[in-house]
């Protein structure tokens, strides 16, 4: 049986709808914003990038882009 998953609606990284708010991965992540760190001012887009491989910004890709706060923390 095939499960159909709208992307528009899921968390990126999980690829669950966890009935949240979903966060644009394009923004600044919410803790970064306090810190001065070097690699505060990386979006999370950037930093799941760096994590994974994966390049968000690629608009040839067809996946979400955005993260639930479960995956964020």
């Amino acid at each position: 049986m095939a499960v159909v998953i709208d992307l528009n609606f899921v968390c990126v990284i999980c690829l669950q709808d966890d009935g949240g708010e979903l966060i644009s991965v394009f923004s600044g992540d919410k803790e970064s914003s306090t810190q001065s760190s070097p690699e505060s001012s990386f979006s999370i887009a950037e930093k799941i990038s760096l994590c994974s491989g994966l390049n968000l910004s690629d608009i040839s890709i067809k996946v979400s882009n955005k993260i639930c706060n479960r995956c964020l923390d």
